[in-house]
């Protein structure tokens, strides 16, 4: 989960960037800052479930309601990047954001 985490955090530092450049090129900000908003949530959501799954295993709690939790929390975050992945693709191949 911290390479997620991390991977995440990179990602939306990239992406800020990436922000700069297509608002240069006059790409509306609407759905540039949604994907933004989403790529940040994420990325936080990400690095909270890793410290919270480093908690986890190293109080070595046998509790199976937190490991339900966990799980829970971890789909939660896999929705969370497919959704922020999806909200990108879209300002890719449908806007041409960035492209070319």
């Amino acid at each position: 989960m911290w390479l997620v985490a991390l991977s995440a955090l990179a990602a939306a530092a990239m992406g800020d960037v990436a922000l700069d450049i297509a608002v240069d090129k006059g790409v509306p900000d609407a759905q540039l800052e949604e994907h933004e908003d989403l790529g940040f949530l994420t990325a936080w959501a990400s690095l909270g479930l890793a410290v919270f799954q480093s908690w986890f295993y190293a109080k070595k709690t046998e509790s199976r309601g937190l490991g339900w939790m966990m799980l829970l929390a971890t789909l939660g975050v896999l929705g969370l990047i497919l959704t922020t992945a999806l909200f990108g693709g879209e300002l890719v191949y449908q806007l041409g954001v960035n492209v070319g």
